[in-house]
């Protein structure tokens, strides 16, 4: 049989993820996985193969909500550490009764005071409760009682003072920033301005996610005001408050929402010798038979479907598929089984027109499959039905096909050697029928 004929296959790549909830103060355990399968290990000549390609992260977001309205007031909350910027400088955080932010209900809130003159936002209170994070926010509401006070929400902050971290100081003049900070001097990615005055509350928000680059987002009452992205590459750190030297806030109702996301995902696919890259959604990068998405930030619980079609020149050949799905941060590379299709060769591309008789080609035929062939006069279906010599029913097919000149392949592999007979019937939409004489075809293995 000739090789040369081309064979073409659809790859549907989907992304499904999904997950399981767990103690909060834990460090969170990412384990994304990637699975692989076909509906189908034989396909025929012209037919397509379906690749299931399917990918998860096992952890879901958590969140953390610390009202303090547990705490004692008067005391330091709980689950709360405080830092100084210089030995001798004095950063205190007390709970205070009487007073409560406007995202929860309760009567009682933190007084964060650091009498230090250091700058910039030298004092800060780590919150431990959650555990370290690494992708997500934090939120809490912020009251400066005095004018040209500051503070900021800090994220990933480790015990070396290196973070990211959106600052907010009241006044109305590029006095929101985003920074971050890794053993070097406070780098100031991006400023902008937001009006904040003394005696009222503020919602703040801080979001994190990525790796390469990390994604900076800044939110003030619900309103987004500020975006950046950074290299600068920090590990998992606690969530937390600072303030600016000689600087007083009072903030309450602290969210954390923990974003187990997968970082920097690649989904990587060498085709097998005989497959060529056709196309496919997305814009992966192409080396030789490797083909990269670049997927970057896959949030936890979303999803996503690549697909992918490629030529086979080669009849009669197994390919067998194994891609590679990596996660830069927090989890290690993952690798897919493989799987295994069978492309076999049809008896013809392209048989001999059937005039105004149907019949079956190849006839004797030795398979795997064989072609009936047959003129629809309209659009309808081919009921085609064969029978082997004692009358029983071997095979039976349906199609549903425009009018012309068409073809329904059957797979004869099962089919012992022997004489079968065959009968097609046409079925029009406008409600007539076409049906043939029952005919003999002579299988040969």
């Amino acid at each position: 049989m000739p090789s040369s004929r081309k064979k073409y296959f659809l790859l549907f790549l989907g992304v499904v993820l999904g997950g399981m909830s767990g103690a909060v103060g834990r460090v969170w355990a990412q384990a994304v996985y990637l699975n692989q399968s076909s509906p189908a290990s034989q396909v025929l000549g012209g037919q397509s193969v379906i690749y299931n390609l399917v990918y998860g992260n096992t952890a879901v977001p958590v969140t953390t909500m610390d009202t303090f309205e547990a705490d004692t007031a008067g005391n330091m909350p709980l689950g709360w550490v405080t830092y100084g910027g210089t030995t001798g400088t004095v950063m205190s955080a007390t709970v205070t009764s009487g007073i409560n932010g406007p995202s929860a209900a309760g009567n009682q809130a933190v007084y964060a005071v650091f009498n230090y003159g250091c700058t910039p936002y030298c004092g800060r209170m780590d919150y431990t409760a959650p555990g370290p994070v690494t992708d997500g926010f934090i939120q809490a509401d912020l009251y400066f009682p005095n004018t040209g006070n500051a503070a900021g929400l800090m994220w990933r902050n480790d015990a070396n003072n290196n973070q990211y971290q959106m600052t907010v100081a009241q006044g109305t003049n590029n006095n929101i920033n985003l920074v971050a900070q890794d053993n070097s001097p406070y780098q100031i990615l991006t400023t902008t301005s937001a009006v904040i005055n003394t005696g009222q509350w503020y919602t703040v928000k801080l979001a994190v996610s990525g790796v390469g680059p990390v994604t900076l987002t800044g939110y003030v009452n619900g309103g987004l005001v500020s975006t950046a992205s950074t290299t600068i590459a920090l590990g998992p750190g606690y969530p937390g408050v600072q303030v600016q030297g000689n600087s007083m806030v009072i903030f309450d109702n602290v969210q954390i929402i923990q974003s187990p996301d997968a970082d920097s995902v690649k989904l990587m696919d060498t085709l097998p010798t005989g497959l060529a890259y056709i196309t496919s959604t997305g814009s992966p990068v192409l080396s030789g038979q490797l083909a990269t998405w670049n997927l970057g930030n896959v949030v936890a619980g979303s999803a996503a479907t690549i697909q992918l079609v490629t030529t086979a020149n080669n009849c009669n050949t197994t390919f067998i598929n194994s891609p590679l799905l990596t996660v830069g941060a927090p989890s290690s590379a993952v690798t897919a089984g493989p799987v295994t299709v069978q492309a076999l060769c049809s008896p013809t591309t392209t048989p001999p027109a059937p005039g105004n008789k149907p019949y079956v080609y190849s006839n004797p035929s030795s398979g795997p499959t064989v072609q009936f062939v047959y003129n629809m006069a309209d659009s309808g279906k081919a009921d085609i039905r064969v029978w082997n010599a004692s009358g029983v029913l071997a095979a039976s097919l349906e199609d549903v096909k425009p009018s012309g000149i068409q073809q329904s392949t059957l797979n004869i592999q099962a089919f012992a050697p022997g004489h079968y007979f065959y009968q097609i019937d046409l079925k029009y939409d406008s409600g007539q029928e076409d049906r043939s004489p029952t005919q003999v075809i002579a299988v040969q293995k």
